[in-house]
This record gives structure tokens, C-alpha cells and sequence, in this order.
């Protein structure tokens, strides 16, 4: 039976009452085994409500009531080793360990209020109650432990007054948690701090309290001590603080650990979700391939691309996809981006940018292939060339017009010239057929021949026979040159597809000098000798020849400025072509201004001219580089003399490379 039922006043006839007295560094040491018990479950109750799981939160609530129930029981076993009686005193290890399973649910109690998002006032009153309970049934079973030859009786005002402490103590705790909680002037670790500082004082002063509560009473078989403090009692409750210090300092540090892996999980949880929604959303394709070839996924632009599901690509070869994907880009080894062919599902072919990317992972190489299609990139860039073309023919159009209108000119002059000079021949003619009718019939008189006479004198017939030859030479020439300018404007305008196909390097030149002839026939005289032996060369059209207009158009400035404007002198742009090993060379050279020194390495700088305001835009040569270097894998060299002219090299690849025979121009 229980000794806590026995009050004062019961069993009247004990002897005499004895005190006894505290050790005050065992004291503070249960205070502080109070104190980081009620820490150790704040550490808890985040882990609770951190949890992913019902298993992980079931756990861990199961952790932190029995690190703050062995904390409570620490505290009262070392409050209890504490106090010193004149007499021996031994408890019973039955009692005793059991005495932790009540202090044990009331944590499970309180932890489970603070774990949870409902905290009404009757949630709250039901956990202080059940945890002063909790408290107050430990303690009063642990004192029942007690074996000694004395009586223990309670003041039962004392008695309920420390259950009633411990309640109200009990609520003061929990509610400040949640008042510290939710403060954004103590929150965090101060917060946490003084919440286990009131919690590990409600448990200390219940204990305190309910030793107060308690009296003793010797008898005759009692043996009194003279010196009642114990060095084995202070080793045992030293022992059992350090236990339990160990146990909370285990349940720290595994919530700490807890919290950073849930921590590093969370973030591994957004960074693969962050890097889903990339995928999902970005506008190339992208697809996953094993070291064989094999597709191993694909993200939805890869779908929409191919036409074709996710999980019905998985375990296709690539090359169904892209044929020309040859064995160095499976691999891996190709980098760069290139252009090649696509297939659809349906067998639709369209062009695209790839790119191929090795990924080293544990549990093995993977490849990631980019895909962007490039179908109206590629009409938009046929519509920008054709955009520059008309600009140019634009910007050349009163030269053009000019070049026409001249022949034309003259070619009406000579018309005019010719139908008066036919008008005459059939007067002429006219007159003469009367005048042989008349002969015929005898009716011919002197005067009619004189009337002949007149009219063959007023056609001048020896002008005409002389001059009708030489207007309609010039006419046919004339007919000729213009035929050949509109033939050069209808090339030159002509769209092409955009695609590498062989031209003719001599005619593609001709017909450009052609197109330019109004910028450089007042300034200079342009002279080509072609190499003979020069077989067409594969090149984008549209493009070279954009690079040599503005070549041309560059040289005859270039000799405009070294002459001046109203200089009647004339300079030399000398075009000419070579064949060089594998490449095809052409070399325009020009005597004008020349560029430089200081200039030289900037004139393929985008946007850089030497020209004045309005009169360049700093493109020309800057395209001229991409479109030799970038586009058809050419060199393209200049050497300048200031005030001698410049001469520039553009060299071309007479075959395409191999690796490239599958790529249109970038």
C-alpha cells in the first residue's frame, strides 16, 4: 500500500519528529537535469512537427516523452539523494523504476499539445493537468520507494496544494512555449531557452514543494547518524544526472541531425522539383541517352518536338530520331552545337541545333542531347537575307536606275532616229514606184523626175545608209547591257535556299560588279582575271555575295577618299580568284586611302567604321568575317598600305569536312 495516503493525524502515537536538510549542489544539479530534459523535448517537438510521416512523428513522440519523463525522473531521484535525513535511508528499485512510466505519458501529454496546430484552452488545461499528474504521481511513487526505520506522513493542505502547483506551473510552461513560439522578440533560441527554464522549474518546484509536504517521524528502532551527508548518495545522483545528461545530449543531437537531414532532404526535394519545372518548361528539347544510344527519357518539348510520349521513346536508339547523330557525338565527344536533321514520328524532317553533353554519374555515364528547333529560325533568317538584299539593291537603286536609263536613252534616240530614217526610205520608195507606173504607161515628164529627185534628196539617203548600222549596234548594245543588269539585279535579288550549293566564283563576282557598277565606275576601273581551272565551290549564295558588294562598295570608297570628290583621276579595284591546295582564294585589292595601322585589328569589330556619320554602319566587314569564318569555315585576311590601298584574302574550303556534310549554315 502506498505511504503517500498516510497524512498527519493518522496513527496518532509516532515518535518524535525529525528534519532533515538539502545538499545544495545536488539541488541545483536536479534543477539543471530539470532544465535540459525541457530543452531537449523543444528540439523534440520540432522534429514532430517537421515529420513527413505519421511513422517519423509517432517516433519521435515516443523519443521525447521518454527523454523528458527520464529527465523528470532524473531530477526527482536526484532531488531525493538531495535531502539528507538523520537516519539510512534505501529505496526500492521496483518502485523506483516505475515510478518514470507516469512522469513518462504526462510528457507524451504535453509534448503531443505542443506538436499539435489546435491550441485551445481546454487542449492546453488537459495537458498541464495531465502533466502535473504525471509529475505528481512520480513523485509520490518514488517517495513510496523510500525504505527506512521511520514513518513518512503529508500535510494534506500541502499535499493538494502541490498538485495544484504543479497544474497551474504546468499551463504557466506550455502556454509560454507558444507565447515564445510565436514572438518575434524572443523567438528562436532565447525563446526555447526560457521555455525549458519555466519547464524545469514547474518541475522542480513540484517536487520541492511536495518534500515539503512530507514529515518523519523516528521510533525506537530508529539509529540516528550523526553525519547524515553520504558520499555514496552523491555519486549515485551524480551518476544518474551524467546518465541522463548523455541520454538528452543523444536526443539533441540526433533532433539536430534530424533537422539538418530534413533540411538538406527539403532542399534536394526543391532543387529536384525547381529542376523539374526547368525541364518541363524550357523551349529546347532535351533527351537522355545511355552510352549505347538508348533513350532513357525525354522532356515534353522533346515530345512535342518528335511527336511522340515520354514512356514510348524510353528504350528507342537515338539515331531513329537523328540518323546523322554519328558515333563521336554519341559519345559524348562533340560539345559544340551544330546544326543536323531531325525525324518525327511521322517521318516529318525539320531542322535543329544539337548539342551533346557527357554526365558522369555513380551509376554510370549518361549523355544529355539539346535539341532546338530551328525550322523558323532558318525563315527568318531567308527573310533577313533577302531583307539585306533588297536594302542593298535600295541603297544602290539611283545607280541602277542611272545604269539602265543611259542605254535606254540612247536606245530611244536611235529608235526615233531610225523611224525618221524609215519614214524617208518609204517616201522615197513611194515616189519612185509612181515614177516607174508613170514610165511604164508613157505618161513620165521631166517634172516628175525632178519631184523624185527632191524627195530622195530630202531622205538623205548616203546619211541613212551610214548611221542606221551604227544606231542599231548601239542599240543591241545598249539592249545587251541593260538585259545584263536586270539578269544581275534578278540574280543577286533571287532567294536561295539557304543551304550550301557549288557556284560558279566568276560568275557570282561578275554578276555582283555588275549589280555595284554605278559606286565604283566614276572613281575607278575594276579589273578580275578568274582562275580557269577554280571548279565551283560549295558556298551559301545569297551571302557571298552580300560580302562582295560590300567588298567592292568598301574598295571604291576607299579610292573616292584617297582621290577626292572632284578629282578627274582614277583608281583600280583588281579582283581576282585562285585555286590554293583546298581552297578556293579570292583577293580584292584596291588603291585607295588604305587603313591604319593603329585601325587594322578593329575593322571586323562589329559596329566599328572609320566613315563618316551616315555614310557606314560598321557591319559590312563584320559580316563578311562571320559569313567566311563562321559560316563556311573560311580565313579571311587583310594587308594595308596607308595612302597605297588594301588588298583583302578570303579563303574558302573548296569541299565541305566531313564531320560537317550533315549541318546547314548556322
Amino acid at each position: 500500500m502506498f505511504g503517500f495516503i498516510h497524512m498527519i493525524g493518522q496513527n496518532p502515537g509516532l515518535g518524535p519528529e525529525v528534519s532533515g536538510q538539502y545538499n545544495p549542489v545536488l539541488v541545483a544539479l536536479s534543477v539543471l537535469a530539470a532544465c535540459f530534459a525541457a530543452y531537449a523535448s523543444t528540439a523534440v517537438v520540432e522534429r514532430m512537427q517537421g515529420a513527413t510521416t505519421g511513422r517519423a512523428r509517432i517516433l519521435w513522440h515516443a523519443i521525447g516523452a521518454l527523454t523528458l519523463g527520464v529527465g523528470i525522473w532524473s531530477m526527482h531521484f536526484t532531488g531525493m539523494l538531495a535531502f539528507l535525513l538523520p537516519f539510512k535511508v534505501k529505496y526500492s528499485i521496483g518502485l523506483t523504476a516505475a515510478s518514470i512510466v507516469p512522469a513518462t505519458l504526462g510528457s507524451a501529454a504535453a509534448l503531443h499539445y505542443l506538436a499539435s496546430r489546435d491550441h485551445t484552452f481546454r487542449r492546453l488545461q488537459v495537458a498541464a493537468l495531465t502533466l502535473a499528474l504525471g509529475i505528481g504521481l512520480m513523485h509520490y511513487t518514488g517517495m513510496d520507494a523510500m525504505r527506512m526505520s521511520a514513518y513518512m506522513r503529508y500535510d494534506a493542505t500541502l499535499f493538494v496544494g502541490s498538485i495544484v502547483a504543479a497544474h497551474v506551473l504546468a499551463t504557466l510552461a506550455l502556454y509560454s512555449r507558444q507565447v515564445f513560439k510565436d514572438s518575434r522578440t524572443i523567438g528562436g533560441g532565447i525563446g526555447r531557452l526560457a521555455s525549458a527554464l519555466l519547464m524545469g522549474v514547474t518541475v522542480s518546484g513540484m517536487h520541492y514543494s511536495a518534500m515539503h509536504a512530507a514529515h518523519f517521524y523516528i521510533t525506537k528502532k530508529t539509529t540516528l547518524l550523526l553525519d547524515p551527508s553520504s558520499v555514496s548518495s552523491v555519486a549515485l545522483a551524480t551518476s544518474v544526472t551524467f546518465l541522463f545528461g548523455i541520454v538528452g545530449a543523444l536526443t539533441l543531437i540526433g533532433a539536430l541531425i534530424d533537422k539538418r537531414l530534413a533540411n538538406i532532404s527539403r532542399s534536394l526535394d526543391d532543387s529536384r522539383a525547381r529542376n523539374e519545372a526547368i525541364l518541363n518548361q524550357m523551349q529546347d528539347g532535351l533527351i537522355t541517352v545511355e552510352r549505347g544510344g538508348r533513350i532513357v527519357g525525354m522532356n515534353p518539348m522533346a515530345e512535342t518536338l518528335f511527336a511522340m510520349a515520354a514512356d514510348e521513346a524510353e528504350g528507342f536508339d537515338i539515331n531513329v530520331l537523328l540518323p546523322r547523330l554519328d558515333q563521336e557525338e554519341s559519345r559524348g565527344l562533340r560539345t559544340d552545337t551544330y546544326r543536323t536533321e531531325a525525324f518525327r514520328s511521322d517521318g516529318f524532317i525539320f531542322p535543329v541545333d544539337v548539342s551533346v553533353n557527357l554526365l558522369t554519374l555513380r551509376e554510370g555515364e549518361l549523355y544529355s542531347v539539346f535539341i532546338r528547333d530551328q525550322s523558323a529560325s532558318i525563315e527568318m533568317e531567308t527573310q533577313l537575307r533577302q531583307a539585306q538584299k533588297l536594302e542593298s539593291i535600295g541603297q544602290l537603286a539611283a545607280g541602277i536606275a542611272h545604269e539602265i536609263n543611259t542605254p535606254v536613252q540612247f536606245v530611244s534616240d536611235n529608235t526615233v532616229f531610225l523611224q525618221r530614217a524609215f519614214n524617208a526610205l518609204v517616201d522615197a520608195v513611194d515616189a519612185a514606184t509612181r515614177l516607174i507606173e508613170d514610165v511604164r504607161q508613157g505618161v513620165a515628164t521631166p517634172t516628175s523626175a525632178d519631184a523624185v529627185a527632191d524627195v530622195f534628196a530630202r531622205a538623205r539617203l548616203d546619211f541613212v545608209r551610214g548611221n542606221v548600222p551604227r544606231a542599231l549596234e548601239q542599240s543591241l548594245d545598249g539592249l545587251t547591257r541593260v538585259a545584263r543588269i536586270v539578269s544581275a539585279m534578278k540574280e543577286f535579288s533571287h532567294p536561295s535556299q539557304g543551304i550550301k550549293e557549288p557556284i560558279d566564283l566568276a560568275q557570282a563576282i561578275e554578276m555582283t560588279v555588275t549589280v555595284a557598277r554605278n559606286e565604283w565606275k566614276y572613281v575607278c576601273d575594276v579589273e578580275a582575271d578568274f582562275a580557269e581551272n577554280l571548279p565551283p565551290v560549295p558556298c551559301l549564295r545569297d551571302e557571298f555575295n552580300q560580302v562582295i558588294l560590300n567588298m567592292i562598295v568598301n574598295a571604291a570608297h576607299a579610292i573616292r577618299e584617297a582621290l577626292g570628290e572632284e578629282s578627274e583621276k582614277k583608281g583600280t579595284i583588281t579582283i581576282t580568284t585562285r585555286k590554293e591546295a583546298g581552297w578556293a582564294v579570292i583577293s580584292i585589292a584596291d588603291t585607295g586611302a588604305g587603313i591604319p595601322d593603329q585601325v587594322l585589328p578593329k575593322i571586323f569589330d562589329p559596329f566599328f567604321t572609320t566613315k563618316e556619320v551616315g555614310k557606314g554602319t560598321g557591319q559590312g566587314l563584320a559580316i563578311a568575317r562571320n559569313v567566311i569564318v563562321e559560316k563556311h569555315g573560311g580565313r579571311i585576311d587583310v594587308e594595308s598600305r596607308p595612302g597605297s590601298g588594301s588588298t583583302f584574302t578570303l579563303r574558302i574550303p573548296l569541299t565541305e569536312p566531313e564531320s560537317s556534310l550533315s549541318r546547314e549554315a548556322a
